[in-house]
């Protein structure tokens, strides 16, 4: 349970060790999720090609800026899901915005919603899940609303008094053209 592309010696050399692992559980999915986007292409194994068919790459996006670094980062990357867990929810977030095709922009295939947690948590605007609950259901990209903002985990699991946990169908391992 850690960044594995964070760039640090001991997960440098513990990185080694899971793509293997990966390899060699088929039958589990694994959602690989980090912060350091930039890294993620470097630091693929070499036989990552068009991508695992049981590795979920994403990227968190507290808010616009990070969603557009972060997701120029990992859109051209071949993964059977892509996804952003747009957690802790900072700031309100345009799929669209940023978008440039001429650098392999796409949407991602799944977007988490999660307001910040633990003390001294930072509260989510509602019509930030809303607005990407919108987004989400107008271009077809499942949206999981994981938890409003609170003091623990799992609270505030309804948006407008629905539970909305909707997943991927992961697909070939080929990367989806904008238009």
């Amino acid at each position: 349970m850690c960044d594995v592309f964070e760039q640090h010696k001991m997960i440098d050399k513990e990185r080694e060790k899971l793509w293997p692992l990966i390899r060699n559980t088929p039958w589990l999915d694994w959602q690989v999720l980090t912060k350091r986007s930039e890294r993620i292409a470097d630091n693929l194994p070499k036989d990552w090609g068009t991508g695992y068919s049981n590795v979920w790459l994403g990227v968190s996006a507290e808010n616009q800026k990070y969603y557009e670094q972060r997701w120029a980062d990992l859109a051209p990357i071949p993964a059977v899901v892509r996804f952003v867990s747009y957690e802790p929810a900072l700031g309100p977030i345009e799929l669209c915005a940023g978008l440039n095709p001429e650098h392999g922009s796409i949407f991602p295939d799944w977007i988490i919603f999660g307001g910040e947690s633990g003390p001294g948590f930072r509260k989510a605007d509602l019509a930030w899940p809303r607005s990407m609950r919108d987004q989400c259901k107008k271009l077809g990209i499942p949206f999981f609303h994981k938890q409003s903002s609170g003091i623990r985990t799992e609270m505030g699991i309804q948006l407008d008094g629905a539970i909305i946990r909707e997943y991927p169908v992961p697909r070939g391992n080929q990367v989806q053209p904008l238009f």
